[in-house]
């Protein structure tokens, strides 16, 4: 009897040290450093999950992490069962980790705001997801878009809001306005006709001071329809003479008064200024 209260104690003893003991374990740089990148997988997969439907192909990514920090399954295995056993480590790491995430966002945001003040330059502005699935469960069954006016915009620019879409049957429409300080605005607004690639471009006023631009696509889901849309991108160019000239394309408005007569003297002087100087210079 004694022999077996030996033999429990020291099973005891032996437990209690492998618990304390960190052979094997990742320290806490290695531990925090490895589930940053675990958790910018995990949202890699989440965004892209039509390409990480199997749990074997989520695998692997994750294993593909591990082998970039140089662990083994069972080190990590190992790591987190020891951190399991000691929490206030465990809420320590995650405590640097939430740190690390936020800072790589705010640098993320950083180096947008920067890649928008280059001069001259053809910039994505879209910041939400670039790919959708749509049908009548997801919570809604529009894409929407909000602008606010800074330091980035300059008069002439123009917003080109492009999408891909797949397997639709039911019709959808797709609008952009521009808001301007006096209190007009400025819309377009198109059906989406057929699947595959769809744009639609609004150009700022360049006599004009705009306070935002927005937008919104309605798929107006039947059924068991379901609708992909990939690839959506909102491409800020500087203006150019072209794409100027399709600012006459959109349509403006007053408190909800359409001004489509002003905006059309508009084009017809312009026309009258091409042909007077088509006159002046016939070789033009």
């Amino acid at each position: 009897m004694r022999k077996i209260y030996v033999i429990g104690v020291l099973f005891v003893f032996i437990l209690l040290m492998s618990c304390s003991d960190k052979g094997g374990v990742l320290s806490h740089d290695d531990f925090v450093s490895l589930l940053v990148d675990i958790h910018k997988g995990e949202a890699y997969t989440d965004i892209n999950f039509r390409d990480f439907r199997m749990d074997s192909a989520r695998a692997a990514y994750k294993q593909s992490i591990l082998a970039k920090h140089g662990i083994t399954q069972e080190e990590f295995d190992t790591t987190m069962v020891w951190y399991g056993m000691h929490i206030e480590d465990y809420l320590e790491v995650y405590d640097d980790v939430i740190a690390e995430l936020e800072k790589e966002v705010a640098n993320s945001n950083a180096s947008l705001n920067a890649s928008l003040s280059l001069i001259g330059d053809s910039v994505n502005t879209w910041t939400e997801s670039s790919y959708y699935v749509i049908n009548k469960k997801s919570p809604s069954q529009f894409l929407t878009f909000y602008l606010e006016k800074d330091e980035n915009w300059e008069p002439g620019d123009s917003y080109t809001w492009q999408m891909k879409t797949f397997n639709r049957l039911s019709p959808a429409k797709w609008t952009m306005v521009i808001a301007y300080e006096d209190k007009t605005a400025e819309y377009k607004s198109e059906e989406i006709a057929d699947d595959g690639w769809t744009k639609m471009t609004m150009v700022i006023d360049s006599l004009r001071t705009p306070v935002a631009l927005y937008g919104y696509a309605e798929f107006n889901i039947h059924n068991d329809e379901e609708i992909y849309v990939d690839s959506v991108s909102l491409i800020r160019n500087r203006v150019t003479e072209l794409d100027y000239r399709r600012r006459f394309n959109q349509r403006r408005f007053n408190f909800g008064i359409d001004s489509q007569k002003k905006l059309d003297d508009e084009k017809s002087g312009l026309r009258e200024r091409m042909l007077a100087r088509a006159k002046a210079d016939p070789q033009r």
